[in-house]
C-alpha cells in the first residue's frame, strides 16, 4: 500500500500568517496601519537534513523493510551520493554496494535510488537490513521504503 504522501503529490505544506505594518501600539492611537496575510511554503520533510560540506558517511540503524524501492529526499545540487545496503552484520549485500550504486544528483524530493541491476529492493523485504549514504557536498532530508502500485 502506498504512502499516504506517495499517493498524494503535494511536496509542500503552506501555512498563512497576518504582517501588518506599523507600530503594535498604533490602533491604540487611531494611526492608519497596512495588513496583508501571507502565504509560506515548506518543503516537506525539508526541516532538517544531515548535511555535508565534503565526503561522509551515514548509515542508519538495522530495521526490517518492506516495500520495492528506497526512496530519498535529499539535495545534491552541488554534489552527488550513492546508497549501499548492509546486512544484519553491516556488511555490503551483493548488487546493492556502493560500487553498484546509481550516482545521485540533484535536488528532489522524491529520487528512487538505484543499482546496476534496477531498483527493485522487495527480494529484502522482512530482513534486517541498514542504509549507508556515501555523501558528498549533499543533505539529505528522509528516506522510505515504498511499494510498487
Amino acid at each position: 500500500m502506498p504512502s499516504s504522501r506517495e499517493s498524494n503529490p503535494r511536496i509542500t505544506h503552506s501555512n498563512n500568517y497576518p504582517n501588518c505594518s506599523g507600530l503594535h501600539w498604533a490602533t491604540r492611537r487611531n494611526e492608519i496601519q497596512g495588513g496583508v496575510v501571507c502565504l509560506a511554503k515548506l518543503r516537506i520533510d525539508g526541516f532538517v537534513s544531515v548535511d555535508t560540506g565534503c565526503r561522509g558517511t551515514l548509515t542508519t540503524k538495522p530495521m526490517v523493510m518492506s516495500g520495492d524501492r528506497l526512496v530519498v529526499n535529499a539535495d545534491a545540487h552541488f554534489g552527488m551520493f550513492r546508497v549501499e545496503l548492509l546486512d544484519v552484520d553491516g556488511d555490503p549485500i551483493p548488487g546493492y554496494t556502493s560500487d553498484d550504486a546509481v550516482a545521485i544528483r540533484g535536488d528532489n524530493v522524491r529520487q528512487t535510488v538505484s543499482w546496476k541491476a534496477g531498483n527493485d529492493v522487495g527480494s529484502l523485504q522482512g530482513k534486517p537490513i541498514s542504509v549507508r549514504f556515501h555523501l558528498d557536498r549533499c543533505r539529505i532530508y528522509s528516506m522510505q521504503f515504498l511499494a510498487d502500485d
